[in-house]
């Protein structure tokens, strides 16, 4: 099962492949922009959706999580043939193509229509669209667990010279 950061660099590969065009992981609009025709690329926190199931490892020390996320992906093309290459992209999701790249990982939600976006800034025309989908995915993420099986405590009477260190073991199920 794949992970968040494994989806992400899926999706940009797919766009990059697929659109011929720079693409910039976008983050909340801080990233550098290209000269020239670019993407930006927004993927939106996961939403829970569906099924969560949790494994402990059989010797306790990890714990396996696996979730069913929404993921949401916002997609904006700048500069010349925007339109075209946002149009390109939405039916490549249908390509058998698909099968040996996002469908490995994720599966399709919906795709909405392409918005023009192109508007007059500073005396000169800005061409820019956008198009948002949504996937599904299984994510698996490992973790340290957080609780114990056993402790070992050690008292220490100095008054009485002795020392004793004794386990506490959680109950057995």
């Amino acid at each position: 099962m794949p992970t968040f950061n494994e989806i992400q660099d899926v999706i940009l590969t797919w766009i990059n492949d697929t659109t011929l065009r720079e693409v910039v992981l976008d983050h909340n609009g801080q990233s550098p922009k290209p000269r020239g025709a670019y993407t930006t690329v927004i993927i939106k926190p996961c939403t829970v959706s569906g099924n969560q199931d949790s494994i402990l490892s059989e010797d306790g020390l990890t714990e396996t999580i696996k979730t069913q996320n929404l993921i949401s992906v916002e997609i904006n093309f700048y500069g010349a043939n925007a339109i075209q290459d946002a149009s390109k992209l939405s039916h490549s999701l249908y390509s058998t193509k698909r099968y040996e790249d996002l469908w490995k990982f994720i599966g399709y939600g919906e795709c909405k229509e392409i918005e023009d976006l192109t508007a007059l800034e500073t005396g000169a025309q800005k061409v820019r669209a956008r198009i948002l989908i949504n996937f599904h995915a299984q994510l698996t993420d490992t973790f340290n667990s957080d609780y114990f099986d056993r402790i070992d405590i050690t008292v220490n009477n100095t008054e009485r010279y002795y020392s004793e260190t004794y386990t506490i073991k959680a109950s057995e199920e």
